[in-house]
């Protein structure tokens, strides 16, 4: 039996933990030396990936706080029958990409097979996905930060307490708002876009529900944390898409070509939504 008020209780504290240690620098941070220099120079690394690892920190804390112990931590790599959700992982995130550019191309400009093919050998293309995704793989160590967080302690928390509908959408909605003190100041979609700031941290929300059902299938099926960080790692760090995207508009809103680079994520998390639910009414005790 699940206890209400105790899960409850800890994903409050959880949450105020990863929303406070994460804002606090980052806010100070944009306010003093501004967005571009804090986060992407070097001189500030150190802080930018500690802020990466706040939620990890956010759920160690929490369960020394409540005295929750060590159950259902995550931590094992349950390689063994898994190792395609391990390869789905490395790979789902790269592909996504290429069919965003795809679709860009088609929305803002052309697709053209000849003209990518006329700059990029299929030769190089193979090449530059397989180098942009074994480069992204080492960063699933700063990934693990917010996967060891989100998909290892409050999702399945808010399982418990609300489904996977409640699991999928309330955890998305929360780890979308926990990115907005950089959402707002341009790290996502830019700056020049019609309803900035705010519209950006509603599809950074949005964005967070899609992706977060698949990464939360991941972590569920694999009963591990490292398949959805690795997963998060590439969907950072492999950007394929100019690949693809030929002759879109340069002034083209950094919102829409979010909107559409990741029709695929979306495609992808609403049919992994539908079968985590279907699966969860499968085995629901009866009343």
């Amino acid at each position: 039996m699940t206890n209400k008020k105790a899960e409850i209780k800890r994903i409050l504290i959880f949450v105020f933990i990863a929303f406070v240690i994460t804002w606090i620098p980052e806010i100070i941070m944009t306010k003093t030396v501004g967005f571009e220099e804090y986060f992407f120079s070097p001189k500030y690394t150190i802080i930018t990936l500690y802020t990466m690892l706040t939620p990890a920190i956010a759920n160690v804390l929490t369960r020394l706080i409540t005295k929750e112990g060590w159950a259902e931590s995550y931590l094992h790599l349950h390689l063994q029958k898994n190792v395609k959700y391990y390869l789905f992982a490395a790979f789902f995130p790269a592909v996504g990409s290429i069919i965003g550019g795809m679709l860009v191309s088609i929305f803002f400009g052309r697709l053209d097979f000849g003209a990518s093919f006329e700059e990029y050998s299929p030769m190089f293309m193979v090449g530059a996905s397989l180098t942009l995704i074994s480069a992204a793989l080492p960063q699933a160590f700063y990934c693990f930060g917010e996967e060891f967080g989100w998909r290892a302690y409050l999702y399945p928390k808010l399982e418990k307490l609300v489904g996977v509908p409640g699991a999928v959408i309330i955890g998305g909605i929360i780890w979308g708002v926990w990115h907005a003190p950089l959402t707002v100041v341009g790290h996502n979609f830019g700056t020049d876009y019609w309803g900035f700031p705010w519209l950006g941290v509603i599809l950074m929300c949005l964005f967070c529900i899609f992706i977060g059902a698949v990464l939360m299938w991941l972590t569920k099926k694999t009963g591990s944390v490292y398949p959805a960080a690795i997963a998060h790692a590439v969907n950072n760090g492999a950007n394929l898409t100019p690949l693809f995207a030929n002759d879109y508009p340069e002034n083209t809103e950094g919102s829409w070509l979010f909107m559409v680079i990741f029709i695929p994520t979306f495609i992808l998390g609403a049919v992994i939504f539908i079968l985590m639910l279907r699966q969860s009414k499968k085995t629901s005790p009866v009343d």
